[in-house]
């Protein structure tokens, strides 16, 4: 018998309360899980006492937050999830930020687009925004490139037939460009992208790998156009984010938990 479509949104919100813990990278209360989901807060608490008890979400002692449970952790054994990689990679983006004096975000496949669940800022009098919590096209940001350039070609078929996005004015909204620069991402291993996200901002995006080989997530380096890259020789900047990218990587937790 097919789902009602009572059930069906019950399993929609469901994944919603799951996205927005498992990206949060920290534990969150009944109140943050539904101004981040957008769900009413009695129907946000009545969904985490149901996945509490299937252990796809589990209380944090004592303050009555929750985090992802072990149940959800044994299916998804193998692969990192998003909370997991911002953890192991905020203090490499801090080094390489203090390096490179510019600002390190973190971005994740998130469906229809991609969700910056981190950013490490660099202290200078001009600043960028912090895009953390936000969703974007992937074709708006360079990290959106190195996330495409490893997704299934049907998905980004999928993608691209749902029309592409002005997300500012000088986002490209051309096809074939969209696809040379996904093919040039599965190529180099990284793109740039030069004021297309938002004015007056260049960026570089190189993929987190896990050690299968699996991309989970995309290092995004941006800043101002007028110093970055600068004076830089680009490949110079690219080493160092793809050091930092592999180093991460390697550091994920890849093996099933015990139990």
């Amino acid at each position: 018998m097919p789902p009602t479509e009572s059930a069906t949104s019950s399993i929609a919100r469901a994944f919603a309360v799951l996205r927005a813990v498992a990206g949060a990278g920290a534990s969150l209360g009944v109140s943050e899980i539904a101004r981040r989901t957008g769900l009413p807060k009695s129907t946000v608490a009545r969904l985490v006492r149901t996945l509490e008890e299937q252990e796809a979400l589990e209380r944090v002692a004592g303050d009555g937050r929750y985090r992802v449970g072990a149940g959800l952790t044994r299916l998804t054994a193998g692969r990192a999830v998003p909370g997991q990689v911002r953890d192991v990679a905020r203090p490499a983006l801090r080094e390489l930020v203090d390096e490179l004096e510019e600002d390190a975000g973190l971005a994740v496949p998130d469906g229809r687009r991609m969700l910056f669940v981190d950013q490490v800022s660099v202290e200078t009098p001009v600043k960028v925004p912090d895009w953390s919590g936000q969703r974007l096209p992937y074709h708006a940001a360079a990290a959106g490139y190195v996330l495409l350039a490893d997704m299934p070609g049907h998905v980004v078929e999928d993608l691209l037939a749902e029309g592409l996005e002005p997300w500012t004015s000088r986002t490209t909204t051309d096809e074939a460009l969209v696809r040379r620069r996904i093919e040039d991402a599965r190529r180099r291993g990284l793109a740039w992208l030069h004021d297309e996200w938002a004015r007056g901002i260049n960026g570089i995006a190189v993929p987190v790998r896990e050690r299968g080989g699996d991309t989970v997530a995309a290092i995004n380096l941006y800043g101002p156009s007028y110093r970055f890259p600068g004076a830089r020789a680009e490949q110079d900047i690219e080493r160092r984010v793809v050091a930092t990218a592999r180093a991460i990587g390697d550091a994920l937790t890849t093996e099933p938990p015990p139990g």
